[in-house]
């Protein structure tokens, strides 16, 4: 690869190193501030909004044994199967643990990952 152009009065970048830094500094600056803080307000209802419903343990049980057993696991390796074979054991816990997420609008980073395969 070529010697990287860093700007007027500097050398340019030639070791791996230079250019990893150069490459850094031009491509992930820092964003730009805001005019002002955003105010979000989520103890007052707005007009017209609906109101929230807590999910119940039915409409999970029905999510989870509506899906394909066919498919991968994710990260945690725990798949649909082990799921609903331990659904007698972890129902209360699991729709708690749901309601308390769709509460706090909070979905633990690991959920939000996935293993995409292609085929």
């Amino acid at each position: 690869m070529p010697a990287l152009n860093r700007g007027p009065n500097m050398p340019p970048a030639i070791s791996h190193y230079e250019k990893c830094n150069t490459l850094y500094e031009v491509l992930y600056q820092p964003p730009p501030l805001l005019p002002e803080p955003a105010i979000v307000d989520l103890t007052n209802r707005k007009p017209n909004e609906l109101p929230f419903v807590d999910i119940t343990e039915t409409e999970i049980y029905e999510a989870l044994f509506s899906t394909s057993t066919n498919i991968s696991p994710g990260p945690s390796q725990i798949n649909y199967t082990m799921i609903k074979w331990a659904w007698p054991s972890i129902q209360a816990e699991l729709t708690a643990l749901m309601q308390k997420c769709l509460t706090l609008g909070y979905h633990p980073q690991q959920w939000r990952i996935a293993v995409a395969v292609a085929l």
